[in-house]
């Protein structure tokens, strides 16, 4: 399973780029350091690397990436910038649990944006050539493109660009591909709840009671958008102690069918989350412990999952609630575990999921190897491998 990028590695990724995008518009500038002087290369000229399809070609401009002027307001453009790397930062570490692509993305926007305006701000005055935020980007990459026609303007090569430049435009592009995976703002709100400790309780009677009128408020409002609807995660093993969360599994015929479902449980007052790094399986959260909203009641914690019928999420969910749910043993040693690692990680849940989560894979493992896959139980419920409430 892909699993979500931790943001210390991002930004330790986002940092190499931004030194190798400054390294290489030092090399083609020139410079004098400690005593070393680099020429570079003479502003406008030009020099073959794979013959006519790649130049190194050094041109500097004043405005945005490729070359795009940005008329007078320099300043203006300096400050925005700015504000966009301060905001792309706070957003790449608030994905720490987004899809890994969609972090990927925002790393390289991230990146890009920094890289150009280190440019702007500082090499004005680092070169004397200009006051602060007045400094010119660094363009070097040449390539050739097919000639086509733009706003009337043959175009014979591709506009003259550098490392940050491409780190944009594959962001954007990577974006636009797994635009559906990418979390609200709204989603990305500090939860109070995961600063408190991890609380494993002796299994209660009333959270299949639970489960049951949430799968009924569900059903309705859902109708033909979701094949069925099936409890998830320790609460629905009878007997195991747990996180008193329940964990719900919406199966849906394919990702088709995804969007329409969406649309109506944020309706109901859930957030969507992205796939936090487990493909087939789209994650939601209550915004409030009255969501579903409509009933005037208070619901008990929910993690709810949009999965395929195709899922592999989904068939270890199921695997895993059934072979816990015929052996009392396994029961009993994954119970005492999750109490001894909830003592031992306090409020540090991705600890607490990673240790657990070795457990699980070791009995998925097992069972998948002897061919003595558990027969299903009821459809009305369902289990969870790697999320915390399991």
């Amino acid at each position: 399973m892909m699993k979500p990028m931790r943001e210390q590695k991002l930004f330790v990724i986002a940092l190499f780029i931004i030194l190798l995008d400054q390294l290489t518009k030092l090399w083609i500038k020139g410079f004098h350091l400690f005593g070393f002087t680099h020429e570079g290369m003479i502003l406008n000229s030009s020099t073959p690397v794979l013959g006519d399809l790649l130049r190194w070609t050094y041109v500097e401009n004043p405005g945005m990436a490729f070359g795009v002027s940005f008329g007078p307001g320099k300043i203006i453009l300096s400050l925005f910038s700015i504000v966009a790397a301060i905001a792309l930062g706070w957003y790449l570490f608030k994905l720490r649990y987004a899809n890994k692509w969609v972090q990927i993305g925002v790393m390289l926007l991230f990146a890009g944006a920094i890289g150009n305006l280190i440019d702007r701000v500082f090499y004005g005055v680092i070169f004397s050539e200009a006051p602060l935020f007045y400094g010119k980007v660094v363009d070097f990459i040449d390539v050739d493109c097919p000639d086509f026609s733009l706003g009337g303007q043959e175009i014979t090569r591709w506009w003259v660009f550098n490392v940050a430049d491409s780190c944009v435009s594959c962001g954007i592009v990577l974006l636009m591909l797994v635009n559906a995976k990418i979390p609200t703002f709204k989603s990305l709100k500090l939860r109070p709840e995961l600063q408190v400790p991890i609380v494993v309780s002796d299994y209660d009677p009333e959270w299949p009671k639970q489960f049951a009128e949430l799968q009924e408020v569900l059903s309705s409002s859902l109708s033909s958008k979701a094949e069925r609807i099936e409890h998830v995660g320790s609460t629905s093993v009878p007997g195991l102690a747990a996180k008193a969360i329940l964990d719900v599994d919406i199966v849906i015929a394919d990702d088709a069918d995804f969007a329409p479902v969406r649309q109506t449980l944020e309706a109901l007052g859930y957030v969507y989350e992205g796939d936090k790094g487990i493909a087939q399986r789209e994650a939601f959260r209550q915004a409030d412990s009255m969501v579903p909203i409509g009933s005037g009641k208070r619901w008990m914690r929910q993690h709810v999952y949009v999965c395929p019928a195709s899922s592999p999420a989904l068939h270890e969910h199921l695997m895993l609630r059934d072979i816990l749910r015929q052996h009392s043993e396994l029961q009993a040693e994954y119970g005492a575990l999750k109490r001894e690692l909830a003592k031992k990680y306090g409020i540090d849940r991705d600890g607490y999921t990673t240790a657990k989560t070795d457990w699980i894979r070791g009995v998925l493992e097992r069972y998948a190897k002897s061919g003595s896959e558990p027969t299903n139980s009821s459809a009305e419920d369902a289990p969870e491998t790697e999320n915390e409430s399991v």
